[in-house]
């Protein structure tokens, strides 16, 4: 075998062998940790439920990225994300707050919505900001005759 050849499938082998490695050490992490993140999570949400009672949809949307802020991590953004599914739950719908959210199936104009948005509340460039403001997409598409233009 040619010093080449047999390098290539070393590296491989390596590379494969560190992904598996890897990916037990996920699982394993999860399985420790799992519950409470769960736990963690419905507490995010039912917080939302909450605050929600008393504001309204643009002030949820204001609070969970004002939070997000603060913990800009992974866990923060899916806290921030489920704090704000509880919350637009709750929230008393103001007039034309959907208008200008394109629907979730609208991939390009999603994209282009969601950064600008985060934009508006200094989260440009962040590149978690957007997967929190599909909520408000997710809430937007669930309202009945919610209008839906085209300005973010």
């Amino acid at each position: 075998m040619k010093p080449a050849t047999r390098g290539l499938l070393i590296g491989c082998g390596s590379v494969v062998l560190v992904g598996v490695a890897f990916a037990v050490a996920l699982v394993v992490w999860f399985r420790v940790n799992g519950d409470g993140l769960v736990a963690r999570g419905k507490a995010a949400q039912a917080a939302g439920a909450s605050a929600g009672a008393r504001l309204a949809d643009a002030q949820c949307v204001d609070a969970a990225l004002a939070d997000y802020k603060n913990d800009r991590g992974l866990v923060g953004a899916v806290q921030a994300r489920l704090w704000l599914t509880g919350c637009l739950g709750t929230a008393r719908a103001t007039e034309g707050f959907c208008t200008g959210t394109p629907a979730e199936g609208q991939i390009m104009a999603s994209a282009t919505w969601r950064v600008a948005a985060c934009d508006a509340h200094g989260l440009g460039g962040d590149s978690t900001c957007p997967n929190i403001l599909a909520e408000v997409q997710k809430h937007c598409d669930a309202r009945v005759g919610g209008p839906r233009g085209p300005k973010p």
